[in-house]
């Protein structure tokens, strides 16, 4: 991708439908035993970033969450929004943010 300036600018990023495939798509890519995953909101998107060569991968979705944090329920087989961290689970958990410069950058042309 290339901006307005035309420096060549490093990003990546992966859209996905939903919540759910956003989380199980991040959570079979991190350390086994973390007990914890961070998300960020902002404006449209729910997303996480990280860093790969001279790249920032970008994986996002447009579905709004249900809660502020989720932990997965194994018997349901889906992300079950909770009250409060769940420390036998994995949680994960969504960050409102009033300004992103990246977002802004790449889907507000920098507003």
């Amino acid at each position: 991708m290339t901006d307005t300036n035309g420096d060549q600018n490093n990003f990546q990023w992966v859209e996905f439908r939903s919540i759910k495939d956003l989380f199980s798509f991040l959570i079979t890519k991190t350390m086994p035993g973390q007990q914890f995953l961070s998300f960020i909101r902002f404006r449209d998107y729910t997303y996480a970033v990280a860093p790969m060569n001279n790249t920032v991968m970008i994986f996002l979705t447009k579905e709004v969450p249900r809660g502020r944090i989720y932990s997965w329920d194994v018997e349901k087989d889906d992300f079950t929004p909770m009250a409060k961290a769940d420390r036998t689970k994995v949680n994960i958990m969504i960050q409102d943010v009033a300004f992103d410069t990246l977002i802004s950058k790449l889907f507000y042309n920098g507003k």
